[in-house]
């Protein structure tokens, strides 16, 4: 294995999705050309391998931060919901 390699696999959280155990959401646009999509649905997918499935929001047109103003209210929402849903009093 190289060097970056072994290291990806001590840092990154794809590799290390198993660890974790709080409620997670991600937004991605797939237009992103900063962290690209794959980075996202690997994620999603090693955190629903791990029993931690997370909330998703996934928009085809939006790139690295979302500027349609429809998709911007709902993932806005989506995190008002997220943090009422589990840091809420």
């Amino acid at each position: 294995m190289t060097p970056h390699k072994n290291w990806m696999k001590q840092h990154s959280p794809v590799y290390l999705a198993a660890q974790i155990k709080t409620p997670v959401l991600l937004i991605h646009g797939g237009a992103d050309r900063r962290t690209p999509p794959a980075h996202a649905t690997a994620m999603r997918k090693a955190l629903k391998q791990a029993g931690n499935e997370p909330e998703w929001i996934y928009k085809a047109n939006e790139g690295h931060g979302f500027y349609d103003e429809k998709n911007s209210l709902e993932a806005y929402q989506a995190i008002l919901n997220f943090l009422d849903k589990y840091i809420a009093p």
